[in-house]
């Protein structure tokens, strides 16, 4: 099955888009059973939920409040892997929504990055790995700055 903004997996658990630009966003909701739900959209950000007593739940991040910046030291040029927020484009944009996880993967100026985003099943967090890769022919040197907006009551 294919359409415009990307393609399910030959088994149906996966679906990848193609385009970070979307009129609607896509999410994916990872959680686990101990209380924790997070949200995540095809840009990196979504809404982090946490029950702490059987009938309290808090809202920690909202929104698109959160995502990982990386930058050229050589350039000072920065993007996003999720292409939002909109600082700089992004080419070979992918996003994979699974059952356990959503990676987003994009490439700029000869660097491919890669953010996996999971909940383990047994704490109340979810947990970003991070992969860069060097295209290009030469040394470079990259600074990632993990932004996030917390909402505390």
């Amino acid at each position: 099955m294919f359409d415009v903004k990307g393609y399910f997996n030959d088994k149906g658990d996966e679906y990848t888009l193609t385009t970070p630009k979307t009129r609607a966003p896509y999410i994916n909701c990872l959680v686990n059973n101990k209380g924790y739900c997070f949200s995540i959209n095809q840009h990196g950000g979504g809404e982090t939920l946490c029950k702490f007593e059987f009938t309290e739940k808090n809202t920690i991040t909202d929104n698109n409040e959160r995502t990982i910046f990386f930058r050229d030291d050589e350039t000072n040029d920065v993007w996003c892997a999720g292409g939002f927020p909109f600082v700089s484009e992004v080419e070979e944009f992918k996003c994979t929504h699974g059952q356990s996880s959503t990676v987003i993967s994009s490439a700029h100026n000869g660097i491919e990055v890669s953010v996996r985003t999971f909940v383990p099943l047994d704490r109340r967090c979810d947990i970003q790995t991070v992969t860069i890769k060097n295209l290009s022919d030469r040394e470079r040197k990259i600074s990632i700055f993990p932004a996030i907006k917390l909402l505390l009551s």
